[in-house]
Parts: structure tokens; sequence; C-alpha cells
């Protein structure tokens, strides 16, 4: 088992590889109605961007945005029975408590980020996951009817397109690695 990948190299691995001096990965995605691949780049050791500690501040543009990264811990939502139940009695979603407690804990991925390709609008044609070896899972099909093609916000998702995604993104890691700080500004413009 390769334990510095985000998820080992379980058989969900697609594919890895390095661009620009960053790691890669792709891995399948094969939650039933929303088959398709996600996209991760591991920050080196030493990296600014490994003191932010947040996925979501880190300053990097991909599909969809991050949704894979280092969280710090929550506040704790532990709520009781009687709290949920009236929460749910005055109109609000029912959330299971395991999810809330789940959802909130830190998370550690050893650098790696990365994003999804399961957006409003994503779409993995039947075609090209038989291509890819994967047999998407019709089951709940008919109860999300794919979006037309020409919508704006449909992105029809390919491996060589996700590749592209993923190459994006180490490219920003690997412009990135001086942080603000120790970078020196020209003189060229400042008047005397």
């Amino acid at each position: 088992m390769n334990d510095d990948l985000p998820f080992g190299d379980d058989a969900r691995l697609y594919a890895t590889g390095e661009h620009e001096g960053i790691r890669w990965a792709v891995y399948y995605r094969d939650a039933p109605g929303f088959e398709g691949f996600n996209g991760y780049a591991q920050l080196p050791a030493g990296h600014p961007w490994l003191a932010i500690g947040d996925y979501d501040n880190l300053p990097v543009q991909v599909h969809g945005g991050l949704t894979y990264g280092p969280k710090p811990k929550r506040v704790t939502m532990d709520f009781t029975d009687e709290e949920i139940a009236q929460w749910e009695a005055e109109g609000g979603t029912p959330f299971p408590r395991q999810l809330l407690r789940q959802h909130h804990e830190a998370v550690d991925t050893d650098g790696w980020i990365g994003f999804d390709t399961a957006h409003a609008g994503d779409l993995w044609e039947h075609q090209e996951l038989a291509s890819l070896g994967r047999e998407p899972n019709f089951k709940f099909r008919h109860l999300l009817p794919p979006p037309p093609k020409e919508d704006p916000w449909t992105t029809v998702w390919t491996m060589q397109r996700l590749e592209q995604e993923v190459r994006s993104l180490c490219s920003q890691i690997s412009s990135s690695r001086e942080s603000p700080s120790s970078t020196t500004a020209s003189t060229e413009d400042t008047p005397p």
C-alpha cells in the first residue's frame, strides 16, 4: 500500500504523476449515480500554503473550488436529541448527529488538496467511463436526468479535461512556492 497518496493505492486509484515538480493523483469516485473521477495534488514540504491549515483559504482556482484538503477542528455541534427534534419540527433539514460530528473533526491530508467533479451540472458520459474501465451504476440515474450538454452550467468531463485541471492545480502550487513575505519587490519603479 502506498500511504503517501491521499487515499493510499486502493482500487479507486486511477493514475498518478508529476507536473512541474508537483505530485498528482486521480481517483475514481464510485458513489452510485455520481460516478466520475476527482483530482488531487500534493503541496511539497516547505510550501507556504502548508501553514494556512484550511483549504477554503488557499488561493487556488479549480473547477468548483477545492473540496479536499486540510481543515481545522471546528466547534463541535453536538446537539441533543431534543434539539434535533425541535430543529426538524421547525422545518429544519434532518441532519444526522453522527454526520455533524464527523464533518467537524480536524482533517490532516499530508499536504494533499483536491477537487471533485460531482457539482451540479458535472457530467461523465457512460462511454467515457466505460473507456476508462469503469461501469457506471445506473440504479439512481432515473432520479437525476443529465443536464443538456449545451447548458452553460454543464461541464462534460473527460479524462483529458480532468488531467488538464489537475495540471493547472499543480502549476498554481509550483508558481507559489515562495511565500509572499520572502519575495522582494522590484525597486526599478520605486522613486528615489
